[in-house]
This record gives structure tokens, sequence and C-alpha cells, in this order.
């Protein structure tokens, strides 16, 4: 990606395409060790699920329109590239940048992740965030809009009702897991009251001031190092990197 970890685009389509013939035959080839990956999994943490996912193709900008190309999969797989097993996956994820604006002050609300998730326990992240499955599919297309309110409902007390407007704005790569979310921005109307998550996938959900939330994801080692780069494109978005 350049020089930075993440592209801005004015919109965002994500078209499926059938599975690389490499993948197929690395799948096949590491048959037997993708299952035990799994179970190894699974005695670890009984909650996981072997879930559809989708894994980035390639991307190409012309004219602040981003266009990614992806392929269908599984969580199994996906795991056991994580234990070892190589298989060129890179998920294609949702993250959103909740905000409100209200008398010049930004307001932006992060999710401490549960000590019980399989992935980045106890880490403040961005919200909500999640990867993309089967119900975002649709005529051959995802509509990562219909993931990032689904996860937006499940995970935060926020309703539809309370969203102004959302948009997808950009790309972000996290070279760490070699994972790709689409940002969406989604504005509310008003400030919640008693926020909370209703899911087990978050202790705790707060919301801070834009500049204590940098400050947080600049400096606080245990932070999603992805959501510091999703929170930095939506600075650059509204061009407050410039200040």
């Amino acid at each position: 990606m350049n020089t930075t970890p993440y592209i801005l685009a004015q919109s965002i389509d994500v078209k499926i395409e059938p599975a690389p013939k490499k993948f197929m035959q690395a799948a096949k080839k590491h048959h037997a060790t993708i299952e035990k990956s799994w179970e190894q999994a699974c005695q670890k943490n009984p909650s996981i699920f072997n879930g559809v996912i989708f894994s980035l193709l390639d991307y190409q900008l012309e004219k602040n329109k981003l266009s990614i190309r992806t392929f269908q999969t599984n969580y199994k797989n996906y795991i056991a590239q994580k234990l070892g097993t190589p298989l060129d996956i890179k998920p294609l994820s949702v993250n959103g940048v909740v905000v409100y604006h209200d008398s010049g002050a930004w307001m932006i609300f992060i999710g401490k992740r549960s000590n019980s998730v399989y992935a980045k326990p106890n880490l403040f992240e961005m919200i909500p965030a999640g990867t993309i499955d089967e119900r975002a599919v649709r005529n051959g297309q995802l509509d990562y809009n219909i993931t990032v309110l689904d996860e937006l409902i499940e995970e935060t007390s926020i309703s539809h009702q309370d969203i102004m407007h959302h948009q997808g704005f950009c790309l972000v790569w996290d070279p760490n897991d070699d994972v790709f979310d689409i940002g969406v921005e989604i504005t509310l109307k008003h400030m919640p009251e008693n926020i909370h998550s209703p899911s087990k996938e978050y202790s705790s959900i707060i919301s801070k001031p834009l500049i204590e939330t940098l400050a947080l994801f600049e400096n606080d080692p245990h932070t999603v190092k992805s959501s510091k780069y999703l929170l930095q494109a939506w600075c650059q978005k509204h061009g407050f990197d410039k200040e």
C-alpha cells in the first residue's frame, strides 16, 4: 500500500470471484494439517465456529473509486494459516468509525475486547469490527454495509434510529496479520445514553474526544494496530492531519 497502510476512496465496491486454483491446491494438499489446527483452536476456545470469510485477491483505485476483488473461504482455513499453513488468505473485514459531532467537538466510540475472545483479547479497538460473511452477498457482490450495521447493532446499544449516515471511505491493511479492513464512517444523530455492549465480545464501550482517542492509539500498547491506521485515515479524510 505504498507508504501508508491505508487507501482513501469516495466509493468502494467488492466483487466475489472464484477461488484461485493455487489456493484450492494448497487447501487440498494441507487438508490434514488444517483439520488438526482447527481441533487445537477449538480446544483452546470452544466458542469459535467455522464460518464463511472472504479473502482479498486484489484492488484497484481509479478516480477515487476503489474496486476490490475477493474469493470465498472459511475461518478454519484462516486459523490453519495463522498456525503456519501456507494458504495466502488475506481476510477482508469491516471496521467502523462511530462519531458524534457537537459544539465543535468530535466524540469517537471505542471498545475494549473481552478476555474471552479468541483474537486480540483485552485490547482497545475502533467499533464496530467484524469479518464479512455470507450475509453480505448480493448478486456476486459484497455489501459490506450490511455487515458493519449488523455488527453495530450486535456489539453496541446503538440502533439504526441513532444513525445519521454511514459511508465506506478507506481500505486499511494490518501488516501484522495481513488482514484488510474496509473503513466505514458512521455518524450519529445524537449522543447515546448509557452506551454498553450487549455481546460478550467487548467488556466495555466508551466515547472519548478525538484528541484523547488519537493519544490512546498512538501511545497505549493495549490497542489494535489497524484501529490506529483507521483513525489516521479518518483524520486525513476530514483534513485533521494538517492541523
